[in-house]
């Protein structure tokens, strides 16, 4: 018989010689509850209530407690047990009621307010969570735990400052005594400034965790928190692009899975679910981490390998969509193409239903496909209509009853989200529209997926007439957006992250709209418009998109001028000859860029071929070998630089004698920030968008005769450049004389000023009609 069974068939005992004790039905309700039995623990309870009212005298009107306070004490420790077996039960609704009767005969008592607090917790009401962990705790100041799911409440509503408060209080009450206690505060602290991007300090929580945890022998809860934890801090040294150490940190998670198959079955485990669950994240984040490496075969293998352990549909659509950053040619590119089409129409054929909120994969995205060139708009509808068929709502109900308006300065309101309003592309993109959006006309409000602090972000949030950092949890950030009053959303990107897809899942405005963040169709049914100019897209570009297709006349972006504020290195590192440069990331390296790049070099003797280095050293390994097979007689003038940073990158912009785009996606960023200086940029457009953005500068400028249309003379004009350097100089006269039409010009937003107000009154027209 073990200890609960005998300690039970003692208090049966008991309360048989004394039927009337509150304390025993108490005891027997608690050990029941323990023993999984909560049917059996409310029984118990109950009758305790029954018996602790008939001692207790109801306050009269305008006092407080009635009858003794023992009396009063049992009743409510009564209603706070009952209320922790309802809770157990899934019966939410009675336990709220019941944590309310406890608080309402001893409004003192903090286990009933902590306990209240947690439901609103779970049921992510953290307004309601806050007050009822503070009530807590002004009635017991050194309640650890409640003083912890304080800091897990302020955290989701995005007060990260009380958030820290609560976790740091923890920690120095937990100084000597409460272990368990001071890990979680270290592990959410960890979490806290991750999600706030202060990744140092994120990754010292998350040691200081692990070492509390390393520092003795663990049971079965500790050895799944240090698992997490490893998994935690893998995770933040991948952010950081340190994919050494974020291996190392997946590694050493998935020897302490191993360590606990080999010490206990699985299925001895409390909750076996969830540790199969935290085995596929480990596998899955290596096989995240190997692919950012470049190693695809090896992220496949372990994304297989964590797929045995768990089959999770987001985690089988992360395989379908796993592609090489570097193809060794162009058979390798069509073979993974046809794999990923292939693996998706398998998907489509699937009944899969997905989770969207599961913490073992984020919802991957199709981002590397979009350098394949070809036309993604089928492949993008398909990816979507995996995803959206098993949605746990109808997306377009949540805005039942929802009524197009304006806010009572006659103002539309304009919604502009993404997670890269920081010292990123989108961010110089958008930042000028965000700005200059007039006033009178609209209130803007910026919705930013992430915590961002940098000059680009600053200077959004001066901008915006709101700014929301949106919650971490999907559910919430939906109820965050739809709380707003909405004429229109703007997505500045869809594709990059998880995070927006899935918000772009939901209708949450009346009008929805994206544009070229990232330059590939979102295949997303509650996506209406999809932003560009005329003077990037064919006309056959209808084609391309799920969206309806809007060509604006203008560039549709306010970017500001670069300036230059470190003096320029002239000739350091240049070495003899023309300097062509390709300062685009590595997985724009399309392999029919090669032979453009080998006749270059082959008609130029001289010249030198600069090429950015990519996020990871394998990467140029990848790239390095492919050039060995395809351009082997030229590769002594090859070379990577190494990253830069903002001031770093234009004056390496400087040094460079031509600008190469690649074919198939080439600049747009950094085209703009190119001609400031006046450099020539020899660029071929292909067929779809996110190759045709620097021709499209050129037409704005009406420089259209330095647009190649061919290889042939894409080859011809960047030795032309390179080898007749008046020519060069008198390119570069013209670009700098035109390029006044590329930077700060308010046509971009008066046109896309008077898109939303069509657009919005064509939306409040249907909703009346």
């Amino acid at each position: 018989m073990t200890n609960d069974h005998a300690q039970l068939t003692y208090l049966q005992q008991a309360l048989a010689l004394h039927p009337h004790d509150i304390t025993l039905h108490n005891k027997l309700g608690i050990l029941w509850q323990q023993l999984g039995h909560f049917t059996t623990a409310i029984e118990y309870h109950q009758q305790a209530i029954h018996l602790a009212h008939a001692l207790f005298i109801p306050p009269a009107s305008g006092g407080t407690e009635g009858g003794s306070p023992e009396s009063a004490q049992s009743l409510a420790y009564s209603y706070n047990n009952l209320g922790l077996a309802q809770q157990s039960l899934g019966q939410l609704d009675e336990a709220i009621r019941t944590f309310q009767q406890a608080i309402q005969v001893m409004p003192h008592l903090a286990e009933a307010h902590y306990n209240l607090g947690n439901i609103w917790l779970a049921q992510h009401q953290f307004a309601r969570a806050i007050p009822s962990f503070q009530q807590a705790l002004n009635h017991k100041p050194n309640y650890i735990k409640a003083c912890h799911n304080l800091g897990l409440a302020y955290q989701q509503q995005g007060q990260w400052a009380e958030a820290e408060q609560c976790y740091q209080q923890v920690i120095a009450l937990t100084a000597t005594t409460g272990f368990d206690s001071r890990v979680h505060a270290w592990h959410n602290l960890g979490n806290l400034y991750q999600q706030q991007n202060r990744l140092a300090e994120a990754t010292a929580a998350y040691q200081d965790a692990i070492a509390l945890l390393e520092s003795q022998p663990l049971n079965e809860r500790q050895s799944l928190d240090l698992l997490e934890l490893y998994n935690h801090l893998g995770n933040v040294w991948l952010e950081q692009q340190q994919l050494t150490q974020a291996i190392a940190c997946f590694e050493r998670a998935e020897c302490e899975a191993a360590k606990i198959t080999k010490e206990a079955d699985v299925r001895a485990f409390r909750d076996p679910s969830s540790v199969r669950v935290l085995f596929a994240t480990t596998l899955a984040n290596l096989g995240a981490a190997y692919h950012k490496m470049g190693q695809v075969d090896e992220a496949i293998r372990y994304f297989e390998q964590a797929l045995q352990f768990h089959d999770n549909p987001i985690l089988r659509l992360r395989l379908a969509l796993t592609l090489p950053i570097i193809y060794p040619s162009l058979e390798s590119l069509t073979t993974w193409r046809q794999r990923l089409e292939s693996q998706i129409e398998t998907l489509c054929q699937a009944n899969l239903t997905f989770d969207l909120t599961s913490d073992i994969v984020t919802l991957p995205t199709n981002f590397l496909a979009a350098y394949q060139g070809h036309n993604d708009r089928d492949l993008q509808a398909k990816i979507a209509s995996i995803v959206t068929r098993s949605l746990s709502f109808v997306p377009s109900q949540l805005l039942k009853n929802k009524q197009p308006m304006t806010n009572d300065k006659g103002q539309l309101t304009i919604g502009f989200i993404s997670a890269h309003f920081k010292h990123h592309t989108v961010g110089k993109l958008m930042q000028g529209l965000i700005a200059k959006l007039p006033r009178p006309d609209f209130k803007v409000i910026v919705f930013s997926i992430g915590h961002h602090t940098d000059d680009i972000a600053t200077f959004i949030r001066h901008h915006a007439d709101e700014y929301i950092t949106l919650s971490s949890q999907l559910e919430q950030a939906r109820q965050q957006i739809l709380a707003q009053p909405l004429d229109l959303l703007f997505y500045a990107d869809i594709g990059m992250e998880p995070f927006s897809y899935a918000l772009g899942l939901s209708r949450l405005a009346l009008v929805q709209c994206v544009t070229w963040g990232h330059s590939m169709t979102t295949g997303l049914p509650e996506m209406d418009y999809y932003i560009s100019s005329e003077l990037y897209e064919t006309a056959a570009a209808d084609q391309h998109y799920t969206e309806k297709l809007i060509r604006l006349k203008s560039l549709n972006t306010y970017f500001y001028r670069p300036s230059l504020k470190l003096p320029l290195l002239v000739g350091e590192g240049r070495g003899e000859g023309t300097i062509y440069l390709c300062p685009q990331s590595l997985y724009k390296y399309h392999p029919d860029f090669d032979e453009l790049l080998s006749q270059i070099l082959r008609r130029d003797p001289q010249g030198q071929l600069w090429l950015l280095s990519g996020q990871q050293p394998h990467w140029n390994e990848l790239l390095w070998q492919r050039f060995q097979i395809t351009m082997p007689d030229v590769l002594s003038r090859v070379k990577f630089v190494p990253r830069q940073d903002q001031a770093g990158f234009l004056q390496l912009l400087t040094q460079a004698d031509i600008i190469l785009d690649p074919p198939h996606f080439g600049g747009c960023n950094s085209s703009l920030e190119a001609f400031a200086f006046g450099l020539p940029i020899v660029a071929m457009p292909s067929q779809f968008l996110r190759g045709r953005f620097t021709a499209g500068f050129y037409q704005a400028m009406g420089l259209s005769e330095l647009i190649a249309h061919t290889p042939a003379e894409y080859v011809n004009l960047a030795v032309r450049l390179g080898s007749d350097i008046t020519y060069r100089q008198q390119v570069n006269a013209q670009i700098l004389a035109a390029n006044h039409v590329l930077y700060e010009n308010m046509a971009a937003v008066d046109e896309m000023a008077a898109f939303f107000k069509s657009v919005c009154q064509r939306s409040a027209s249907q909703s009346v009609s």
